[in-house]
């Protein structure tokens, strides 16, 4: 009797440290899914803060390009405006010059006639001398009109550069703002990795088997990469790859699921087939994994037939299982 109550005695030790340890292994778990959606929440905020940050330097480029286009437009028509008029101008002095010169002509020539040879030589000065002011009249104008299309071409280029200048400029922060973003993608995506490695990896096995429904699991993979067989141009890759006899669990994973993301995962699980030939015949499962779907989104995949992967109470669950 003592040997029983003392294997008693030790099994509930035993049973007291396991509940220890699985309360332990829970809470931990509870605080890697707390971080991993604090992390996530995160990472929108300061890609969203980016955007919007590119966003708003580009307008403000646009802004200033386009009021320097305007003002170059603007310098343009003034200087053919001043052209004009100046060119208006001395062909009214131009046209009362001659006016005057043959209201004189005609009375000197009546002089002349009734004067002589010597009226016939001032009348032949006069006609001269007009023609040589009207000449001068016209280098004068002409000389003025070269030199302001000269300024306006002088500060056309002049802001041409500068525009050229500022867009270069505008152009380097544009790729260092994409070299930083790409560095946050290329963060998000680690994280994601370490999700599908941590979180979904652990519970595919269990979560294929639920759907396969008495089907075993031949090969799970995770980060498939394929070349399609009859063009290597074209790629795909999956997340996860489960594949069981009569089954294929495929799953997608996402920082931040969306609507659109789904459909453009719809897409490529229609591709499957191309890429993947020796498992023709079998049916696929499409598994959209997160760790938060929110519920409208759960609505959406289960119409469209993909299953929501997120975290249950513990660990990750279907969101969506039964709904289709």
């Amino acid at each position: 009797m003592a040997a029983v109550d003392e294997r008693v005695d030790r099994l509930e030790e035993a049973m007291i440290r396991f509940v220890d340890q699985t309360s332990m292994a829970i809470a931990a778990i509870h605080e890697d899914v707390a971080e991993i959606r604090a992390s996530a929440a995160r990472t929108d905020r300061e890609l969203l803060g980016m955007r919007q940050e590119s966003d708003r330097r580009w307008k403000e480029t646009n802004q200033r390009f386009e009021k320097l286009f305007q003002q170059a437009e603007k310098d343009r028509q003034d200087w053919q405006a001043r052209a004009d008029e100046d060119r208006q101008d001395w062909q009214t002095r131009a046209d009362k010059d001659r006016q005057d010169w043959q209201i004189r002509a005609d009375n000197d020539r009546a002089d002349w006639e009734s004067q002589g040879e010597s009226a016939r030589q001032q009348t032949e000065k006069d006609r001269q001398d007009w023609q040589t002011r009207a000449d001068n009249d016209r280098a004068d104008w002409e000389a003025r009109a070269d030199k302001d299309r000269a300024d306006w071409q002088a500060r056309t280029e002049k802001d041409r550069v500068d525009w050229e200048v500022r867009a270069d400029k505008a152009e380097k922060e544009r790729k260092e703002e994409n070299k930083a973003f790409n560095r946050r993608l290329a963060e998000i995506s680690d994280r994601v990795g370490r999700f599908i490695e941590d979180m979904v990896y652990p519970n595919a096995e269990r979560i294929a088997l639920k759907l396969f429904a008495g089907d075993a699991v031949e090969t799970l993979t995770i980060r498939v990469k394929r070349k399609h067989p009859a063009d290597p141009s074209r790629r795909i890759e999956l997340d996860l790859l489960v594949v069981g006899a009569r089954h294929l669990l495929v799953g997608e994973a996402k920082s931040t699921p969306t609507v659109e993301k789904a459909d453009a995962f719809l897409e490529k699980i229609r591709e499957l087939p191309e890429f993947f030939p020796e498992y023709a015949g079998r049916k696929i499962l499409p598994m959209l994994a997160s760790v938060t779907i929110d519920p409208p989104l759960v609505k959406y995949l289960s119409r469209k037939h993909i299953y929501a992967l997120g975290f249950g109470d513990e660990t990750m669950e279907l969101l969506n299982d039964g709904d289709f």
